[in-house]
């Protein structure tokens, strides 16, 4: 998790996002940024979990803490990183209008969670997890596998996959932005390597 970041915003690969028209007003109350990250690293540290990162859109001191007053980001995704029983672990949420109320969402799905184990039934929370697990860095991939290709591939290769995976993850398309900007790049990388 060496590559994760607190900011700019750095959302788990293939966590889908919410589409403009699902995102919603909570009804959890007023909480403050500073809470929820508070609340946030409780609700991890119980969880049995360390190291965690909170990454989002919102601009930091040098202390690492969001800097006060500023103004909701475009994207107001929250993504958590963190290790827990060696295992490297992500929860995301960006179904809601602002970043503290994503910020509460995951306090409340991490309490949920260790209300479940609590209960005992700590299987099913390895099992759960096994869908959280924090997914290599996509920015390590290669343009082929990115590509879905050999690392031999010639141009036309490269062109026809990098066609067909812009059109399937496009945005506009109702695509994911993530998998069409790693695409775009991984496309990048080859046509500029090989001279496509």
């Amino acid at each position: 998790m060496e590559t994760t970041r607190s900011y700019p915003l750095y959302w788990p690969e293939g966590w889908p996002r919410a589409k403009s028209h699902e995102v919603k007003r909570a009804r959890f109350g007023d909480h403050s940024v500073s809470e929820g990250r508070r609340v946030l690293a409780d609700q991890v540290r119980l969880f049995g979990g360390k190291d965690l990162i909170i990454s989002s859109n919102l601009e930091l001191r040098l202390d690492g803490n969001p800097r006060s007053n500023q103004k909701q980001p475009v994207d107001r995704g929250v993504a958590i990183f963190f290790k827990r029983k060696g295992e490297d672990m992500a929860l995301a949420c960006d179904i809601y209008t602002t970043v503290e109320d994503n910020l509460w969402a995951l306090c409340r799905t991490l309490d949920a969670l260790r209300q479940i184990e609590r209960d005992g039934s700590p299987s099913l929370i390895n099992r759960a997890f096994k869908g959280f697990a924090a997914l290599p860095d996509p920015d390590a991939r290669k343009w082929w596998e990115v590509l879905n290709l050999h690392e031999t591939a010639n141009d036309g290769e490269i062109k026809t996959a990098y066609i067909r995976l812009a059109k399937q993850h496009h945005p506009d398309a109702g695509g994911d932005a993530v998998t069409f900007d790693q695409v775009q790049k991984a496309y990048d990388l080859a046509t500029g390597r090989r001279g496509v």
